[in-house]
């Protein structure tokens, strides 16, 4: 195989934790390219990577070598532009962009990079907005692209409500590669002249060796797995236990994964409304991903449940799929496009901790045929939409196709 050489931009990756999507992807795209991975926060242990990829640390070699105190004043004439013709307030976010240009450039006089190498953005932000701008200062017209997931996409689930120089970054880049249909239909809503650029790859996860046999006593159990934050809406989710086991005898375990800056207060809720009724819960902290699928491999589970308010494609609901774990969640982003009826429950957005109560109910009172329906809907849905080798290896091939059908000088 003609193998190409890949930079991959990240944020920690592989470093510390966060990002753990690219433990399955990497492995895969190292099977088509040499990969360099350029962390912007090289800090922290080192997840394990394939021999063929290699980390640059650049930017901390760099920055703990020079006291730079704002980034980006250099290209300061494009900020001010940038205000005038958006009339918006713009964030210290567009000096971060600006910031990252200045670095890229920095970064890219180590190499004696060709046209055949590929720019890979595993975020639609200030690194891809860097990376579309070194085209235009270097001797080849180099691909980049760029993921896209939420916070990156969505600008009502930016902080600000807005995102910087998403314009100029999709005027430059040769495609963006969207998490789910929902993104690609909201880019190409917003962006038409561009929409040639957009294209859905869903992220993924392996095939499991065991899956999820459910609940085999008199107990019902529910998982629950995501960062403690506000838009995770985690206090509708003890808020509706609450009322749920004022109506079931039904003995239930909730079980949360996840740890955040809400920890405290969503653990002194449930013990306020959980304490002395029929529902036990479990705050099992942050676990690494390999000890996330473990426990759902050994642990009984009847339902996965997701709250969000904002979502890309929610890593945390393939996983429960592939164990055949059914699930309900909230229909935010492109969960419409992994849950319904068939395999638990599509949510509304506006979600009330009652509504939620009532539908865990019901699912209680299923059938266990209607039960066992759902969880071989769940692992089949797995398999069409979400199976990691099947998702990355046409990744890979898509990005090998776009090196070869460019027109170099």
């Amino acid at each position: 195989m003609n193998r190409r050489k890949l930079f991959l931009f990240t944020n920690k990756f592989p470093y510390d934790k966060d990002e753990e999507f690219l433990e399955t992807e990497i492995p895969i795209l190292a099977n088509y390219f040499d990969i360099i991975i350029v962390p912007r926060y090289p800090l922290g242990n080192i997840r394990p990577i394939p021999e063929n990829v290699e980390i640059d640390n650049f930017f901390i070699d760099y920055l703990s070598n020079r006291k730079i105190s704002i980034l980006g004043l250099t290209r300061f004439h494009k900020f001010i532009k940038e205000f005038i013709n958006s009339k918006k307030i713009i964030s210290y976010k567009s000096l971060e962009y600006f910031g990252m240009e200045f670095l890229l450039k920095k970064w890219y006089k180590k190499y004696s990079i060709d046209s055949t190498v590929i720019f890979y953005s595993y975020w639609l932000a200030s690194q891809a907005y860097g990376l579309t701008q070194l085209n235009k200062n270097s001797n080849y017209k180099h691909i980049v692209i760029s993921r896209t997931h939420r916070w990156d996409l969505y600008e009502d689930a930016n902080i600000y409500h807005y995102l910087p120089l998403r314009k100029e970054i999709l005027k430059d880049i040769d495609k963006v590669f969207c998490i789910s249909d929902d993104g690609k239909n909201y880019l190409t809503k917003k962006y038409p002249e561009y929409s040639d650029k957009f294209e859905v790859s869903r992220l993924g996860v392996l095939p499991q060796t065991n899956l999820n046999k459910g609940s085999k006593d008199d107990m019902f159990r529910i998982v629950t797995c995501s960062d403690l934050v506000p838009f995770k809406r985690v206090h509708l989710v003890v808020e509706a236990l609450s009322i749920l086991g004022k109506k079931v005898n039904k003995r239930i375990l909730w079980s949360h994964i996840g740890k955040g800056p809400l920890k405290e207060e969503i653990e002194e809720l449930a013990n306020k409304l959980l304490s002395k009724t029929n529902i036990e819960y479990k705050f099992l902290g942050y676990l690494k991903n390999k000890d996330v699928l473990n426990f759902y491999a050994n642990n009984p589970i009847d339902l996965f449940i997701n709250v969000s308010e904002s979502e890309g494609l929610p890593v945390s609901i393939m996983e429960a799929l592939s164990f055949g774990i059914p699930v309900m969640a909230t229909n935010v982003g492109g969960t419409r496009e992994l849950v319904d009826e068939n395999i638990g429950k599509l949510l509304p957005s506006d979600l009330t901790a009652n509504i939620l109560a009532d539908h865990i109910e019901q699912f209680i009172n299923l059938s266990e045929k209607d039960k066992l329906f759902k969880r071989k809907n769940a692992l089949k849905r797995w398999n069409e939409k979400v199976n990691a080798l099947k998702n990355y290896e046409d990744f890979s091939k898509r990005i090998l196709k776009l090196l070869n059908n460019k027109k170099y000088h």
